[in-house]
């Protein structure tokens, strides 16, 4: 087997998840993006809001990793423009300045992290694989709750379907009895 197999075999299917990293700073968002493919996910980057959009309307993206002070459009309005047109996708907000109130802002306004740079690539990646783990166990969380509240509404239809078929045996107790009396 070859060393590219052996790797492929090693990423586990939590790492096949399309990540978008945005930073105003070419390099930043190109050396993330090197990271996370190392990781074993797909990366996509952009060096403005413009550039994020037109990819999240191209792909459909998993996680955005998103710097906040970037000229033109910032982080946060960004992160807002995520919020409502992307609710099912997980954000991270970077810094390279934090600040308490763009902390508390990010987390308000919809990311799941928050993280200040510069971010060690190990701390990113395992950051990144916490994220998608946290997010799937609550997905099974929430389906073992749809499944349960289905099975509470068919209670009561399956205890009314075997009175209704009580009721039908009995009436063919009564129609068999009845042509035995002819």
């Amino acid at each position: 087997m070859d060393q590219a197999s052996q790797n492929q075999q090693l990423i586990s299917p939590q790492a096949k998840k399309k990540i978008l990293i945005v930073d105003d700073v070419a390099l930043i968002a190109q050396a993330f993006s090197s990271f996370l493919k190392v990781g074993g996910y797909e990366s996509y980057q952009a060096n403005n809001t413009a550039e994020a959009k037109v990819i999240l309307a191209q792909n459909s993206i998993d996680l955005v990793i998103s710097d906040i002070r970037m000229p033109g459009e910032d982080g946060l309005i960004f992160l807002d423009f995520l919020s409502s047109q992307y609710p099912d996708t997980l954000v991270i907000m970077m810094t390279g300045n934090p600040d308490s109130v763009v902390t508390y802002e990010a987390y308000a306004r919809g990311a799941v992290e928050f993280m200040v740079k510069p971010i060690p690539p190990t701390e990113l990646i395992a950051r990144v694989q916490e994220l998608f783990v946290q997010q799937s166990s609550s997905v099974h969380a929430h389906e073992h709750v749809e499944i349960d509240n289905l099975l509470q509404e068919l209670k009561p239809k399956k205890s009314q379907s075997l009175d209704n078929l009580d009721e039908v045996d009995d009436l063919l107790d009564d129609l068999i009895n009845s042509t035995k009396a002819l």
